[in-house]
């Protein structure tokens, strides 16, 4: 269930931990980290689930061309799936200074934690509501294009 159907629309409503699923895809991912934001506080830590897909394969927008590539390449039924949540990585680095991020690699499902910085100023992340759909946004798609080159803070 996508993130704004579960929070309220209270601003002062403020969470310590929020997990981002994003359904496997960019655009809601990133909208879900919007939302979230605008609900936390410095201390905050927001989880984003599926941040590295495991192989190219498992970066596909779709489950079905995922598993069908997948067993047509190497005869495997793997399920593994990540979307492109990833690319939601490189915008937020490029257009929040603001936010800390690390994230954390094992044999599971990766995750990247999303921290407001400290020294936030209050009603900050209001400003990141400005920020056009992804889809349409020039620089965000420029932001994204050379995401290999876009360290994380």
């Amino acid at each position: 269930m996508p993130v704004p159907i579960l929070y309220t629309d209270d601003p002062a409503t403020t969470y310590d931990l929020i997990f981002v699923d994003g359904l496997h895809t960019f655009e809601q991912t990133y909208r879900d980290v919007l939302h979230a934001l605008r609900h936390s506080h410095p201390g905050t830590v927001i989880a984003i689930d599926d941040t590295i897909p495991c192989d190219v394969l498992s970066a596909s927008r779709s489950l079905g061309d995922c598993v069908g590539m997948r067993f047509s390449l190497t005869g495997v039924a793997d399920s593994s799936w990540h979307g492109d949540t990833y690319r939601v990585i490189p915008l937020l680095t490029a257009f929040n200074n603001d936010l800390r991020l690390i994230t954390l690699i094992d044999a599971g499902n990766p995750w990247t934690l999303i921290r407001p910085s400290l020294a936030q100023r209050p009603g900050a992340v209001r400003d990141q509501e400005r920020l056009p759909a992804p889809s349409i946004h020039r620089s965000a798609q420029s932001a994204l294009a050379g995401a290999s080159s876009t360290p994380l803070r």
